[in-house]
C-alpha cells in the first residue's frame, strides 16, 4: 500500500510538472497518512525521494527530503488525531504546531531580513509557549492547541507550511533570495503558485480521493465482495504500475532530448546532466541543465578554461519571446544569476553575489536553421575556489535563447569564462565557445 501511494505520487510529478509547474506529488503522504498513520507516511517521504534519486537520478532532489519529512509529520499526526489512531494529547499536536511557527517566522524573517533576529526571537518565544503549554502550564492554550478546530486548521495549512518550509530552507542553506540586490532576479509570484498550488492541489485531489473511497466502500455491491487485502494491494500496485511505466518515459524522455543534438567531440569539456527544479526554487521554474566545464583548469587562474562554462538550460514552459525584448533579457538574468548564486553557496560561498556588468549586443540569431535572440555581455560575480577566498570577478560569454513549441520548452544556451580570457586573440576561448553553440543540432527538435 505504501509503495503504491509513493508511485500515485510519482505519477502526478509526471503528468502535471512538464505542463502545470508543479509537483502535485504530495498526494501520497496525504494518503498514507490517512490510511496508514505518520509513521508510515514518514517512511513514504523518504521513498518518494528515493525514487527521484535512484529511478530519475535526480541528485539535487535530496535537498527536499527534510521538508518532504516534515509534511509527512504533521499530515499524520494531525490525520490520526482527527481520526483517533492517536490522542491529542500525546504532545504531538504542539510540536506540528511548534513546527508550522517556526517556518512562518523564519520566513519572514528572510524577507524582513533586516529585522530578521526580532522576528526570530518573537515567533521562537510562540513556538515555545505551544511547546511548554503541554505540560500545563498554560491550561487555555493548551486546550485550544488540542481542539478539533486548531487540529483541522493545523491540516489545511500544509500546504502553506510546506511551501515556507521549502522557502527557509533554501534561504537558509542556499543564500537568501529576498534580498535586495536578488529580489529583482527572482519570481516570488511563480514559486508560491509552484510550491504553495503544488501543496494546495495534493490537498485537495487528497480529499476528492477520500470522499470518493468512502462512497464507493457503502456501493453494496463492493460491501459484499469478497477479497482480501493482500489481493486488492496488489492490483492496486500493478495499476500504478502500470500509470507509472509509460508517464515515467515520457517524461524523461522530454529532459533527455537534448542528448542526441548535442556536439559529440567536446574535449577537454566534459558534460554534466543536473534537474535543476531545486536550484529554480526562486523562480519556481522546472527543467535540466546539461553544463561542460574543464575540470583540471577550472580552478587555475591562468587557463583560459578558469571559471569558464558552456551549458544549456532546459526549462519547461516559453520563457521566450518574439517581440518583448525586455521580457527575454529578464529571463535570461532571472536563471543565469540564481544558477550562479547557488553554485557559488553549494561551493562554500557565505556571500554569493552576481550581477550584471555590460550588456554589449542583444540581435536576432540562428543556430542550425532555428531562431532565437543571443545576447553578449559580462557580468560580476564571485569565483567559486575557496583557497582564492571567493574573490571578485568579471565574467563575459554570451546567452542564446530558442522555443521549441512541440516540446513546449526554451532552451536558454550559457556561455563565459574570465573576462580576459574571452576575447583575447591569443588566449581567449570565444570562437570556441561559438563553435560548441553551433555544433547543436537545434533543427531536430523544430521537426
Amino acid at each position: 500500500m505504501i509503495i503504491s501511494f509513493s508511485i500515485l505520487s510519482v505519477f502526478f510529478r509526471n503528468i502535471s510538472e512538464p505542463y502545470f509547474g508543479a509537483y502535485i506529488d504530495k498526494i501520497g503522504i496525504y494518503l498514507t497518512s490517512y490510511f496508514l498513520g505518520v509513521f508510515w507516511a514518514l517512511l513514504s517521504s523518504v521513498i518518494i525521494i528515493l525514487i527521484y534519486l535512484i529511478g530519475y537520478g535526480e541528485l539535487l532532489v535530496l535537498f527536499r527530503l527534510p521538508t518532504y519529512l516534515i509534511l509527512a509529520f504533521i499530515s499524520g499526526v494531525t490525520i490520526d488525531i482527527v481520526m483517533g489512531r492517536r490522542s491529542p494529547k500525546s504532545g504531538l499536536i504542539e510540536i506540528s504546531w511548534f513546527l508550522t511557527m517556526m517556518f512562518i517566522g523564519f520566513s519572514l524573517g528572510l524577507i524582513y531580513y533586516n529585522y530578521s533576529l526580532i522576528i526570530y526571537g518573537l515567533f521562537i518565544a510562540i513556538s515555545l509557549v505551544f511547546v511548554v503549554s503541554y505540560w500545563g502550564k498554560a491550561e487555555f492554550i493548551s486546550n485550544f492547541l488540542r481542539s478539533r478546530i486548531s487540529i483541522e486548521a493545523l491540516l489545511v495549512l500544509t500546504p502553506l507550511t510546506y511551501m515556507l518550509t521549502e522557502f527557509s530552507f533554501y534561504g537558509g542553506f542556499m543564500f537568501n533570495f529576498f534580498k535586495q540586490d536578488v529580489i529583482p532576479y527572482t519570481d516570488v509570484y511563480r514559486a508560491c503558485l509552484a510550491y504553495g498550488g503544488d501543496g494546495l492541489l495534493s490537498l485537495i485531489i487528497f480529499a476528492l480521493i477520500i470522499a470518493s473511497y468512502g462512497s464507493i466502500k457503502n456501493i453494496e455491491l463492493f460491501r459484499k465482495a469478497s477479497i482480501s487485502r493482500i489481493k486488492y494491494t496488489s492490483i492496486l500496485l500493478i495499476i500504478m504500475l502500470l500509470l507509472l511505466i509509460p508517464t515515467s518515459i515520457n517524461y524523461t524522455s522530454r529532459e533527455k532530448a537534448l542528448i542526441s543534438i548535442l556536439p559529440q567531440k567536446t574535449d577537454p569539456w566534459e558534460l554534466t546532466i543536473v534537474k535543476m527544479d531545486y536550484v529554480w526554487l526562486p523562480i519556481g521554474a522546472h527543467g535540466t541543465n546539461y553544463y561542460y566545464l574543464v575540470p583540471r583548469e577550472r580552478g587555475n587562474a591562468d587557463s583560459k578554461y578558469y571559471q569558464a562554462w558552456f551549458g544549456i538550460y532546459w526549462v519547461n514552459g516559453k520563457w521566450y519571446s518574439d517581440n518583448d525584448i525586455s521580457l527575454v533579457k529578464d529571463y535570461i538574468y532571472k536563471f543565469a544569476i540564481i544558477d550562479q548564486n547557488f553554485w557559488l553557496s553549494q561551493h562554500g560561498d557565505k556571500n554569493p553575489f552576481t550581477a550584471v556588468k555590460e550588456e554589449e549586443s542583444f540581435e536576432r540569431y540562428s543556430v542550425d536553421g532555428v531562431r532565437g535572440w543571443l545576447m553578449i555581455g559580462s557580468m560580476f560575480t564571485h569565483s567559486d575556489v575557496a583557497s582564492e577566498n571567493y574573490r571578485d570577478i568579471s565574467i563575459k560569454g554570451f546567452f542564446f535563447v530558442a522555443y521549441f513549441p512541440k516540446l513546449d520548452k526554451t532552451a536558454i544556451v550559457y556561455a563565459c569564462t574570465l573576462e580576459e580570457y574571452y576575447d583575447n586573440n591569443f588566449n581567449g576561448i570565444r570562437d570556441e565557445l561559438f563553435k560548441l553553440l553551433n555544433s547543436i543540432r537545434f533543427s531536430k527538435l523544430a521537426s
